[in-house]
């Protein structure tokens, strides 16, 4: 979980791949921070809004908070060699019907809630274009933790 803690991530794929000896391995597991939804769900939610506003400040500092998706290229770029790529998906929230799946929604959706104040506060009240005050923020907030509990909204994280 390492989506936004640097903002030349070649830099460390390359660091990683220098210390490794011959036949050494390098395993990432990473989300791309882009709620997603198969169906309309998501559109116009204060879930979207913050996913995008996230997304625009964290960049305007040089983070990309969906840079995971690039994992593979940059491996690729730094000199690993047999990489294997695996996909998968944490729905957020209880609406998926399979068992497994509500019981990742609900880890998921119980990670976000406690991490979403931390991820948000500074992004969003010192730096770029979406500046706001701590009490907008707080409103956005209110609604995004309203729309990760709404089962009507079928969000997921890609990892």
């Amino acid at each position: 979980m390492l989506f936004c803690s640097f903002s030349d991530p070649i830099h460390v794929f390359r660091q990683a791949f220098e210390t490794l000896e011959a036949g050494g391995v390098l395993e990432m597991q990473d989300v791309i921070f882009d709620f997603r939804s198969d169906d309309a769900s998501l559109h116009g939610t204060a879930l979207e809004e913050l996913t995008m506003k996230l997304k625009v400040e964290f960049r305007s500092k040089g983070i990309d908070l969906t840079c995971a998706s690039s994992y593979r290229n940059f491996m690729e770029t730094v000199g690993l060699e047999s990489i294997q790529q695996t996909g998968f998906y944490w729905p957020v929230g209880t609406w998926p019907q399979d068992k497994h799946r509500k019981n990742l929604g609900k880890w998921c959706q119980a990670n976000l809630l406690r991490i979403l104040h931390a991820i948000s506060i500074v992004p969003l009240t010192e730096h770029g274009p979406y500046r706001m005050s701590k009490e907008a923020v707080e409103v956005l907030l209110a609604r995004v933790r309203r729309d990760l509990r709404d089962p009507e909204i079928h969000a997921y994280l890609q990892v």
